[in-house]
This record gives structure tokens, C-alpha cells and sequence, in this order.
């Protein structure tokens, strides 16, 4: 409709979606039903109100569902963004990002592998959000958001190096992670933890405490970074997390 009669949208359609109106959330919860994302054209004239539903799923206690398609918008606004500001800038998503609670926070990251198939998308999306969009204070480190960082590093295998460089300051230490490396043993030969047993060390390091649950067949997963770079048994690392593998024997 929007194509036909602009004019005449956004004179009696467009101030529906008000945060003040009363049917706003009604409104807002029609549009998102329909996960195409908006055209730049229709999306300029509800930026505000937009950017604004991230501190409203709480107060309107939209179910997860919904705020999951939410959160997606909010990836696509953020890689259309990066070429036409009609878009969203890179501080209004981080804006959205804070504003938002963890578990919107968690849904976004688990959205951003959607638009990472190539080591140049990881460059033009997955470095450029981590760098320069997503929120760097220490209050918005989560077990839920950490697992999603896990996630997008198991998706972007091609750049998985570069996305725990990255994703590292961000990571809490987990409870247990018996799922999160199912692939990594699924595949053993052409698996991340072969391929980059730097990386991988670092990785585990970083999210096992020593109290937590390690992933099933720990010691082996260990064993196979030794194979693969001999010099990092003695790494007191390894050895640590070693100890971590014989205690849950």
C-alpha cells in the first residue's frame, strides 16, 4: 500500500506504529509477523519507532518468538546500514543492543552467521560488528550471550581464528558445555580443533573454569590438539585443562 498511496499512509498507517498509540504494539506485532525486511523507503519513516521497540518487548511482554524476528530485523538493519543510512547507523544498533534485554542480545548473535558464507562476509559483517557495533561494557557479559559467541564461532569455521581474537573479551565461563563442540568431534579430521589448535586452546581456556563440566570425550578432544601442534602439551593451559578432563573421567 505504501507504494500506492504514500501520502496517504503516512498520514492514517505509519503514526499506528507511535510508541504513544495506543494500538502501537498491536501494530508493531502485525508488521513483524512478516519477516521480509523492510524496504529503505518505508523503514526511514519508522527508524524512530523502531530503534524505540527495544525497550519495549519487556513492558509489552512480546513472547520470545516474536522478539527472535525482532532481533533479526535489527542484524538486517545493521548489514543494509553499512551502505545506505536510511539505515541504522552503527551506534543506533548498538544503542538497540544495550537497550534491549540479554536474551535479545543473544537472539542477534545467533542471526549474524545468516549473513557470514564467505572469508569477505566475515570482514564486511562478523568483524565489523564485533569491532565496531556490539556493546564493549562489562555488564553485558552473559552465559546466554557466550554461548551465542560460541555458536558464531562454529559457523564461520573459515575465519575461526580471527572470530576468537575477537569474541574473546566478551566470554564468560560456562556451567557446562557438553553440547557446544558436538561437530568439533563429529569431525576430527577436518575439524576446527585440527585445524587451529592455537585458537581452540585459547578458546576452551577462556570458558572452562575449573569447577565447570567439559564437553563428553574432553580428553580426546585435547588429544587432538596435541596431535595436531605437539608443542602445546607442556602449555600449562592443556595442562590445566587436563586436569579439568581426568576429574570428570
Amino acid at each position: 500500500m505504501f507504494w500506492f498511496e504514500p501520502v496517504w499512509v503516512k498520514e492514517n498507517i505509519l503514526p499506528l506504529f507511535h510508541g504513544a498509540n495506543e494500538i502501537a504494539e498491536a501494530a508493531w506485532k502485525g508488521r513483524l509477523i512478516n519477516t521480509t525486511h523492510f524496504r529503505p523507503e518505508l523503514f526511514v519513516e519508522l527508524k524512530a519507532g523502531f530503534i524505540n521497540l527495544f525497550d519495549r518487548p519487556q513492558s509489552w511482554q512480546w513472547e520470545r518468538g516474536l522478539s527472535r524476528i525482532l532481533h533479526q530485523h535489527l542484524i538486517l538493519a545493521f548489514r543494509y546500514g553499512i551502505k545506505d543510512d536510511r539505515y541504522l547507523s552503527f551506534e543506533e544498533v548498538r544503542r538497540a543492543l544495550q537497550n534491549t534485554d540479554d536474551a535479545g542480545r543473544a537472539e542477534a548473535l545467533r542471526y549474524l552467521p545468516i549473513l557470514i558464507t564467505s572469508r569477505s562476509a566475515w570482514q564486511k559483517y562478523g568483524k565489523i560488528f564485533l569491532v565496531e557495533v556490539w556493546p564493549r561494557e562489562l555488564r553485558y557479559l552473559s552465559h546466554a550471550t557466550t554461548n551465542s559467541f560460541l555458536y558464531l564461532a562454529e559457523k564461520v569455521p573459515q575465519s575461526f581464528p580471527s572470530v576468537v581474537k575477537l569474541i574473546l573479551p566478551f566470554l564468560t565461563t560456562v556451567k557446562r558445555c557438553d553440547t557446544l563442540f558436538y561437530r568439533f568431534r563429529r569431525e576430527p579430521d577436518s575439524s576446527m580443533v585440527t585445524q587451529y589448535p592455537d585458537a581452540m586452546l585459547v578458546l576452551l581456556d577462556k570458558i572452562l573454569a575449573d569447577h565447570s563440566i567439559p564437553p563428553h570425550q574432553f580428553d580426546s578432544l585435547l588429544n587432538q590438539i596435541v596431535e595436531s601442534k605437539p608443542s602445546l602439551a607442556t602449555d600449562r593451559r592443556l595442562r590445566r585443562l587436563r586436569r579439568i578432563a581426568m576429574e570428570h573421567i
